[in-house]
C-alpha cells in the first residue's frame, strides 16, 4: 500500500500552478505548438475537451482542439504568435470544457502563460513548450 502511494506520488509533479502534471505529457512534434494534458481529480486523462488558446494581442485564438482519449493535446500556433510572445510580451490563455463543465487550468487560464512559462516548458528543438495542463 505505501508503495503504490509513493509511486503515485513520484509520478506526479505539482507545478506552481497547483495542477498535477504525470510523467508522460503530451509533446509537440512541430514548431509554434503549445501543449499538455487535462486529467480528473484522480490523475486520468479525459478525452473529448475542447481547448482553445487565445493570444493576448494581436487579437488571435486557435482553433478548437479536442483532447486525444488519453487527455493530451497540442495547439498549432503561428509564426506571428511567437514573435508576439518574444518580442513584444504578450501572453497565451487557456480554455477548455466538456459537456459544460470547465477545466481549471489554474494561472494557464486566468493571468496567462508569458515568456518565462514558455521558456521553462520549452520542448527543445521544437519552438513549442509542453506542460500546459488542466484539471477535468
Amino acid at each position: 500500500m505505501v508503495a503504490g502511494v509513493v509511486a503515485t506520488a513520484a509520478a506526479m509533479t505539482v507545478l506552481g500552478t497547483g495542477v498535477a502534471q504525470a510523467l508522460d505529457p503530451e509533446m509537440p512534434n512541430n514548431d509554434y505548438q503549445l501543449c499538455g494534458n487535462v486529467r480528473d481529480s484522480f490523475g486520468v486523462g479525459v478525452g473529448g475537451v475542447a481547448i482553445t488558446g487565445e493570444l493576448s494581442s494581436p487579437s488571435w485564438t486557435s482553433p478548437v482542439v479536442f483532447t486525444a482519449a488519453d487527455g493530451g493535446y497540442c495547439i498549432q500556433g503561428t509564426a506571428v504568435m511567437v514573435n508576439a510572445i518574444l518580442n513584444n510580451g504578450a501572453w497565451v490563455t487557456l480554455e477548455g470544457e466538456k459537456a459544460s463543465i470547465p477545466v481549471n487550468f489554474g494561472t494557464w487560464e486566468s493571468s496567462g502563460i508569458y515568456l518565462p512559462d514558455f521558456l521553462a516548458q520549452w520542448a527543445y528543438p521544437w519552438q513549442s513548450a509542453y506542460g500546459f495542463d488542466g484539471v477535468y
